[in-house]
């Protein structure tokens, strides 16, 4: 059975409680250092900082509403080559819980040492959202927490967020319970590994009693979030039906790559979409157009993201970072979630639901794919 104990907020400053409880790890025995979301030096974004002294945690806000990459993507580089020589408190949302979980089992990131530490997610804003409304003075964390917390599916949540039907963790060592919290007094947190009861022992007033409002809460947002996800998925497959619906959706890209960089389920070191094989001579291209008559340049994009598709369907979490990263606003999200979201349940699969869950792509089972 999980333990449960409750973290102090004083004057409603949410994220001041989790900075102090952060320190209070760094100054204890157990954690060398922390992996969490610090605000940069203009304040209007944050970026992934492993720290490891107490002083240094002034400007973390694990709850800004913002991501501007997904966290998986920085502990697979902590730790691929080799995994950690001390134990590392890594900060993370459920969606980058769920692609660290996919890179464990692709063998690019290791777990031994970290100490997962997740939290109940409202969501997030697009990074130029949230950077627009801290340059014009607001976009406080209390702020946006205040907002979802009463509307669900506010209009500044990412698209990725307003459909996230598994907004809290699943997997990991300690939660930070903020559904059915009372924001302006304390949080929850729950240990759910023994790793997890070793961090709150001393840091925070321990809780005899249950997480049942916390769950009734998180029934209400799985509710609203599952209905706006198959509204979603009903959607994009009317508009991406057949070659024509998926040309004309794909048809603002410019083949940058950027949603490929930015994934972190596209971990090859060298991409195929990137070889030499896209790299013709020009007389290539010109027979090309002569015998179509008119030739797109660059070419080739509809090809990049039916292979993304066949790459990473598997495994997507649908946490968003492509389209955020799409300058030309393409709903990456909307089509990779929904073929996803399609190609798991054929799976029986969920993506990042379970570390000893094999990989649909790795298993062989006689009646897979069998007509039920």
């Amino acid at each position: 059975m999980a333990k449960l104990a409750r973290l102090q907020i004083d004057d409603g400053d949410v994220a001041g409680a989790i900075r102090g409880f952060l320190a209070g790890l760094l100054e204890g025995p157990s954690v060398g250092a922390v992996m969490a979301p610090r605000a940069v030096p203009s304040a209007d974004n944050v970026v992934q900082t492993l720290i490891t002294e107490p002083e240094e945690l002034s400007g973390i806000d694990v709850l800004a509403p913002v991501m501007p990459i997904n966290a998986a993507r920085a502990v697979s580089r902590l730790t691929r080559i080799a995994p950690m020589d001390r134990p590392v408190a890594v900060v993370m949302r459920p969606c980058e819980i769920r692609a660290l979980v996919e890179l464990t089992k692709l063998k690019q990131a290791d777990l031994e040492n970290l100490i997962i530490i997740g939290f109940d997610c409202y969501g997030a804003q697009h990074l130029r959202a949230y950077a627009a409304a801290k340059r014009d003075g607001g976009g406080s964390t209390e702020e946006f927490l205040n907002r979802v917390s009463s509307d669900l599916l506010h209009e500044s949540l990412r698209s990725a967020c307003r459909v996230c039907e598994r907004p809290a963790p699943e997997t990991g060592d300690l939660v930070i319970g903020l559904f059915g919290a009372d924001l302006n007094k304390e949080l929850l947190l729950i240990a759910t590994t023994e790793k997890g009861e070793a961090l709150i022992d001393g840091l925070a007033a321990p809780e005899e009693g249950s997480d049942e409002r916390r769950r009734e809460a998180l029934g209400e947002i799985m509710a609203a979030r599952e209905k706006a996800r198959d509204e979603m998925f009903a959607s994009i497959e009317g508009e991406a039906t057949g070659l024509e619906g998926l040309l004309a959706m794909l048809a603002p890209c410019i083949n940058c790559h950027n949603c490929m960089t930015v994934c972190p389920i596209c971990y090859c070191m060298h991409c195929f979409f990137d070889s030499d094989t896209f790299d013709l001579e020009g007389w290539k291209y010109l027979r090309r157009a002569a015998r179509k008559g008119a030739y797109r340049m660059l070419p080739d994009t509809v090809l990049f993201h039916l292979g993304r598709l066949n790459h990473m369907a598997s495994s997507c979490v649908a946490c968003g970072a492509c389209e955020d990263a799409c300058p030309n606003d393409i709903p990456l999200l909307a089509l990779f979630k929904t073929v996803g979201h399609r190609v798991q349940e054929a799976f029986e699969y969920v993506a990042g639901r379970d570390l000893d869950e094999p990989l649909p792509l790795a298993t062989f089972r006689e009646d897979e794919l069998e007509p039920r």
